[in-house]
C-alpha cells in the first residue's frame, strides 16, 4: 500500500458511494489500514484514493490512534462566512515538501457515516475543519494544489526545491566532518571480539 503520484487518474475522479449494506471491503479492516498508514507517513489527513482505493472514505487524525476518526459518504452541509488563511501540504507523491497558503471557511457543518454505517453529524472549525474541507477534496478529484495560482504553485516548488538543496549541503557538511573524524581516530574493535585480556580474567 503505497501513496500514488499526482499524476495517478485516481487522484482526478470522484470517488462513489460507500454502500454499507454491501460493503465493497470490512469498514472497520478499512479504517484501521487506513489510520496505521496516516501515522506511518505523518499526516493529519489520508483519502482512500491517495493509497489507491475507490471508496468514498478518508480519516483524520485524533491525539492518538484510537481517537482518529473515519468518516464515509462525508458531505458538507453548511460553511461559515468567515474564512481562513492558512499553510497546507499533502501526503500525495509529487506533492511532499510543497507547502502553501489555502483560504478556506474556517467552520463546517458536516455528516457523514462511521464505520459501523451510523450517520453522524458534527461542527468543526479550525484546524480541523481545513482538514476536513483538504481530504473531501481528494473524494471529489481535487488537490490543494488546485486553490493555487500558477505564480503561487510555482513558488511553492521553489521554496521547496531551495530547502532540498540546503537540506543536501548540510547532509555533506555532516558526512565531511564524519569523514574526518574517522581519518583522525583509530578504528574501534569489532564489536563483539574478545581481547587476550578479556579471556584471562574470565577463565
Amino acid at each position: 500500500m503505497t501513496l500514488l503520484h499526482k499524476d495517478n487518474p485516481l487522484l482526478r475522479q470522484e470517488m462513489p458511494f460507500f454502500d454499507f449494506d454491501n460493503p465493497p471491503t470490512d469498514p472497520i479492516e478499512l479504517k484501521k489500514e487506513m489510520i496505521d498508514k496516516m501515522f506511518e507517513q505523518g499526516g493529519v489527513g489520508l483519502a482512500a484514493n491517495q493509497i489507491g482505493y475507490e471508496y468514498r472514505v478518508f480519516v483524520m487524525k485524533g491525539q492518538n490512534e484510537e481517537q482518529s476518526m473515519f468518516f464515509a459518504n462525508p458531505e458538507i452541509i453548511e460553511l461559515s462566512k468567515e474564512t481562513e488563511l492558512i499553510e497546507e501540504g499533502c501526503l500525495t507523491g509529487g506533492c511532499e515538501g510543497i507547502f502553501a497558503n489555502v483560504k478556506r471557511p474556517s467552520k463546517v457543518l458536516a455528516r457523514w457515516q462511521d464505520e459501523t454505517g451510523e450517520v453522524r453529524e458534527l461542527e468543526f472549525s479550525g484546524m480541523t475543519a481545513r482538514c476536513f474541507q483538504h481530504e473531501l477534496d481528494h473524494l471529489n478529484g481535487i488537490l490543494f494544489t488546485d486553490h493555487l495560482s500558477r505564480l503561487k504553485y510555482e513558488r511553492a516548488v521553489k521554496k521547496k526545491q531551495k530547502r532540498e538543496k540546503q537540506y543536501g549541503r548540510i547532509r555533506e557538511q555532516m558526512l565531511s566532518v564524519a569523514r574526518q573524524y574517522r581519518h583522525h581516530n583509530p578504528k574501534l574493535p569489532n564489536e563483539g571480539t574478545v581481547s587476550e585480556t578479556d579471556k584471562v580474567s574470565s577463565s
